[in-house]
C-alpha cells in the first residue's frame, strides 16, 4: 500500500501570486532522508544563575554527540541510528533518523567555560551559567 515515499518541497518560490496554486516538487529518491540533516528539537529554561537547554533526542550515541558554544549560540551536533536488527521496511515513520544539528541563540550573556552536559535516558540537559557583571558606575570624588 505504501511502497514508495514522496518529498513534498515547499518554499516561497513555489507560490503563484497571480492564482493561489501551489507547485509541489517530488522527489522520487528511496534515501531522502539520509541525504537531509533534521532540526533537533529544545526547550530553553533559564532561573536566577543559568540557562538550560534540554534536548530529547532517544537513539544517539554519545560518542557522536557535538556541542560548540560561541559567544550566545549554542550548536548541538549527532545522528540517530536505527538499530540494525529493526530493519527499514517502515509503515508508519514520524522519528527522524539520521543527522541532526540545531544552532539556539541564548537570551542571556553566558560563562561557556562552566559550562556541563549530561546525557540520560535519552534526554541531553545542557547548563550554562550566566554572565553577571556588575553594570554599576563607580563615582570618583575629586576635591578641588
Amino acid at each position: 500500500m505504501f511502497e514508495k515515499r514522496e518529498k513534498i518541497i515547499l518554499s516561497a518560490d513555489n507560490w503563484d501570486d497571480n492564482n493561489a496554486n501551489l507547485d509541489f516538487n517530488f522527489n522520487n529518491n528511496e534515501n531522502w532522508h539520509e541525504e537531509e540533516e533534521g532540526k533537533l528539537a529544545v526547550d530553553v529554561l533559564e532561573n536566577e544563575n543559568e540557562v538550560i537547554v534540554l534536548a530529547p533526542m532517544a537513539g544517539a550515541q554519545v560518542s557522536g554527540l557535538e556541542l560548540h558554544l560561541h559567544n550566545d549560540l549554542l550548536t548541538i551536533k549527532g545522528e540517530r541510528v536505527i538499530p540494525d536488527q529493526v530493519g527499514n521496511n517502515f509503515i508508519y515513520e514520524e522519528c527522524f533518523w539520521g543527522k541532526f544539528s540545531r544552532t539556539v541563540v541564548l537570551p542571556k550573556e553566558v560563562k561557556p567555560e562552566l559550562v556541563k552536559a549530561e546525557y540520560k535516558n535519552g534526554l541531553l540537559v545542557i547548563t550554562i551559567p550566566k554572565f553577571k557583571e556588575d553594570r554599576k558606575i563607580p563615582i570618583h570624588i575629586v576635591d578641588d
